[in-house]
């Protein structure tokens, strides 16, 4: 930018002769050449493009309501639907099906004379006929906190439940499967993105993501943009720094912080310029993207997102996986990473993660503390339970065996 406003047309093709910053009778301090192609003014800021009395503002508005809306609309549909689910799954239980089974402790073995009765629709069920003696057994101490009770199955010999059972089960199990799907696919592994309002240079911005979450934001398409375009409407935000930066300085090829493939841009019109060779670092605005001096203090983007190894591994198995092939093991640190880590669908019902019991507290494998998310856990486990697993059904942290093998997390 300069001190002069070359000529040009506005919006109604009116021309507008060139002038000098500061304009006479104007402030002082407005020495810069700011605006578009159709509209320039002065300004006392060189990286300010975007005032909101040229009227810039209300098409964006207009557009971030019409999307805002479509979303609102999908997501009511989604509701609907799992709800009708969920009503047909309550209603399609099947009926008149024995479901008295006995419980036991583990290492508690019954008495092997079982006695014998008819059940209902050619049912011969097979009952222990002793009790249990699991009162005045000893528990081994690594289980002190784990479930105490599993449910042992008697041998049922069915000569063929009705047809109405089977059509039941059927569908139940139809149901849960369009249920699981439906609630994998609605969150996925997008990457998510998180608004900081703290004002940091873009070096502190990245130290600061990679801290919390992952990296700076990565744009890698049009529907993520757009949705960056939202959130900076709705917040009425302009400069916010992203993890785009110069892979060196000067040159004009940019990288993203956390190493994605730049494939995609957005700039917005004649930038980048590097203005005064000192802009190297990329920063997001509504109406499009902007080099920018990166000791800036502004705002940021920063992003998170996790992958779902549906492999079956222990809990080192899971930690040397996700080194190799990803970043490392993923630690759930805020409710929005919980959530998503949750709704991902896996085929176990537990998920590691990176938490794990390391000098005297639960720790992340980057030693970072979360015990204000794991209060729950015990404060001093047996060694064998010293790893932490999600469970995504119950949605509650647990500490298990660290040589059984679960699906897991990776960033």
């Amino acid at each position: 930018m300069s001190a002069v406003c070359s000529s040009y047309y506005t919006a109604e093709q009116e021309l507008v002769r060139a002038f000098t910053c500061p304009r006479a009778g104007g402030d002082e301090r407005a020495q810069f050449c700011c605006g578009f192609n159709d509209v320039k003014y002065c300004c006392d800021d060189p990286n300010s493009f975007f005032p909101y009395e040229y009227g810039y503002m209300w098409w964006l508005s207009i557009g971030a309501l019409v999307g805002l809306s479509i979303a609102a609309v999908v997501l009511l549909a989604f509701l609907i639907t799992v709800c009708v689910l969920c009503i047909l799954f309550i209603n399609t239980k099947p009926s008149r099906l024995d479901s008295g089974l006995p419980l036991r402790e583990p290492g508690c073995e019954p008495s092997p004379a079982p006695s014998h009765s008819a059940g209902p629709q050619g049912f011969h069920k097979h009952f222990p006929s002793s009790k249990l003696h699991c009162a005045e057994q000893r528990g081994e101490p690594e289980r002190l906190f784990q479930p105490c009770f599993r449910v042992t199955m008697a041998r049922v010999n069915a000569e063929g439940p009705s047809a109405q059972a089977r059509r039941s089960a059927e569908m139940k199990s139809f149901l849960v499967a369009v249920f699981l799907l439906l609630c994998g696919t609605a969150v996925g592994q997008r990457r998510e993105y998180i608004y900081a309002s703290q004002k940091m240079n873009w070096t502190s911005a990245q130290s600061y993501c990679r801290e919390k979450y992952m990296d700076l934001a990565t744009i890698t398409s049009d529907e993520e943009n757009q949705r960056l375009v939202n959130i900076s409407v709705g917040l009425n935000l302009m400069n916010i720094w992203i993890g785009l930066n110069r892979t060196k300085a000067g040159v004009n090829i940019w990288q993203w912080s956390d190493g994605e493939p730049t494939n995609f841009f957005k700039w917005r019109l004649d930038q980048p310029d590097n203005w005064k060779g000192t802009e190297d670092c990329g920063s997001f605005t509504p109406v499009g993207w902007n080099d920018a001096s990166c000791a800036i203090v502004w705002p940021f983007f920063c992003f998170w997102r996790v992958s779902v190894v549906k492999e079956n591994k222990t809990w080192g198995e899971a930690l040397d996986y996700c080194k190799t092939h990803y970043t490392g093991l993923a630690s759930p640190v805020s409710a929005l990473q919980l959530t998503l880590a949750e709704n991902i669908q896996t085929q176990t019902a537990s998920i590691w993660t990176g938490l794990h019991f390391m000098d005297g507290q639960w720790l992340s494998v980057s030693k970072t503390p979360l015990d204000s998310l794991v209060s729950v856990m015990p404060s001093c486990p047996a060694q064998r339970y010293r790893c932490g697993a999600r469970n995504t059904i119950t949605r509650l942290w647990e500490n298990r065996r660290c040589d059984e093998k679960l699906n897991f997390l990776c960033y």
